[in-house]
């Protein structure tokens, strides 16, 4: 049953990332002034690209070009980047939980790798900032104008306060092009969209352009309404499930108290798929994990001298299913993740989770044996459903991912007849003995399908 799920997630690995790593014909030109035509990765940007990767042919390894070797890339499509130095304002927000008070703007000379919208007389550009959109409008002899979303926080008079919209962009393009009268009548219904914005610059570049002519559209792709991320996760574990018995003492000593069943580290591997919502600040999240839990090793001995031996280490897959939460934090597409969902156990058969316990023969003594159903991380072992709720906190960039995840279960407890505490009706009676599990993960991933 294992091995016939953890072959299925890794094909399924396979088919999506052979899928989603698509690779488009296209040219790419370096700032050596070299033009290379083959294919380029479409990584669906929505920031600024900070590198492309390029191959000439189908079956050749790709080459990966930082964005500062690059003048320019193109699709053969139609999408085309170019590289620009323009005014941006990385402090324009529009996430409630990163507004602040009062309105100002801070902007700053940057060079980076613009999407271009239009080209021609006037030309416009793209490029998100986190989840934010800022487009920049040039028009012949002129600098380029930045237009950003953005929101801040003002006081009321009774000292509330409320969010503003400081995204004045119809103002700005009213004194930027308030020479073009077929503009100006055109801002009254233009969007802040991709496509008002276009269909604003082409009105510009038709009425009142020298050439009187439309400008160069190129394709423009927006972000995918679903994001994907298919991540490959490796780390580790520290597992610990300590028994304690409340039985009073009785004829024998209770051995097992205080004894951990676990107390181990753990290796682990997964790969997990993040759905993300159109916003990309939530994710439906699902995951296989393979890892083990228990232990070899010896337990304290009997008021007889034997030292027990117990084994309850076994391999474990599991799945999870939960929701993951985004916050950008500064920029380069660095954010951070907070997650919780349930963690469920794959069944197992029972002769695969049976646990035993051994004190060997000793002098005069005879050995001790138990079986017993395990004492796992899921209460009430792999029979049935056991879903146990988990935590995660981490970070996120581009492809690599940071993550410690947490999880505590509930008291389970089971019963152990090595060490007899009381004789009743000529029969030896044991210890019942409780513990929690848990345990405390962290791993780093790499993305093999990013799509945003």
């Amino acid at each position: 049953m294992k091995k016939t799920l953890a072959t299925g997630l890794l094909v399924m690995g396979a088919a999506l990332s052979s899928q989603a790593q698509v690779f488009q014909p296209g040219l790419l030109v370096t700032v050596a002034g070299d033009t290379l035509r083959g294919e380029l990765e479409d990584d669906s940007w929505d920031d600024a690209p900070e590198q492309v990767r390029f191959r000439p042919a189908g079956t050749t390894a790709a080459t990966t070009y930082p964005a500062a070797q690059l003048l320019a890339f193109q699709f053969t499509a139609g999408r085309y980047y170019r590289r620009e130095t323009v005014p941006l304002d990385r402090s324009a927000q529009t996430d409630m939980d990163r507004l602040v008070e009062g309105h100002a703007t801070r902007q700053a000379p940057e060079t980076l790798l613009a999407e271009v919208l239009v080209d021609g007389p006037a030309q416009l550009l793209y490029s998100g900032v986190g989840n934010v959109p800022h487009y920049f409008v040039r028009r012949a002899g002129q600098a380029f104008m930045e237009l950003a979303a953005r929101r801040y926080l003002r006081r009321a008079a009774d000292g509330t306060l409320l969010v503003g919209d400081g995204n004045n962009y119809r103002g700005q393009l009213q004194a930027y092009l308030g020479d073009c009268p077929a503009a100006v009548q055109a801002l009254a219904t233009t969007s802040f969209t991709r496509a008002g914005l276009v269909g604003l610059v082409q009105t510009y570049n038709l009425q009142c352009s020298p050439s009187h002519q439309l400008g160069t559209r190129y394709q423009s792709r927006p972000a995918p309404k679903v994001g994907l991320h298919l991540t490959l996760v490796a780390g580790g574990r520290y597992a610990s499930a300590r028994l304690r018995t409340a039985d009073a003492p009785g004829l024998e000593a209770p051995s097992l108290d205080g004894v951990n069943l676990d107390g181990q580290l753990h290796p682990l591997g997964s790969l997990e798929l993040d759905l993300l919502s159109p916003g990309r600040r939530v994710a439906l999240h699902v995951a296989g994990i393979f890892s083990s839990y228990g232990r070899r090793g010896s337990v304290p001995a009997l008021s007889t001298g034997q030292v027990g031996q117990l084994d309850n280490y076994r391999t474990a897959m599991e799945y999870r299913l939960g929701a993951r939460y985004f916050w950008p934090v500064g920029g380069h597409k660095l954010r951070v993740l907070a997650g919780t969902g349930l963690t469920i156990a794959i069944p197992q058969d029972a002769d695969e989770t049976r646990s035993q316990l051994v004190y060997p023969a000793s002098g005069s003594a005879p050995s001790r044996t138990a079986f017993f159903g395990p004492p796992t991380p899921y209460p009430g072992g792999y029979r049935g459903f056991a879903g146990l709720p988990y935590v995660e906190l981490g970070l996120r960039q581009n492809r690599l991912l940071l993550l410690l995840d947490g999880r505590l279960s509930r008291v389970d407890e089971f019963y152990d007849n090595t060490s007899v505490r009381a004789q009743v009706y000529g029969a030896d009676t044991g210890y019942t003995y409780g513990y929690r599990s848990w345990y405390l993960g962290a791993m780093v991933g790499f993305s093999l399908v990013r799509r945003e």
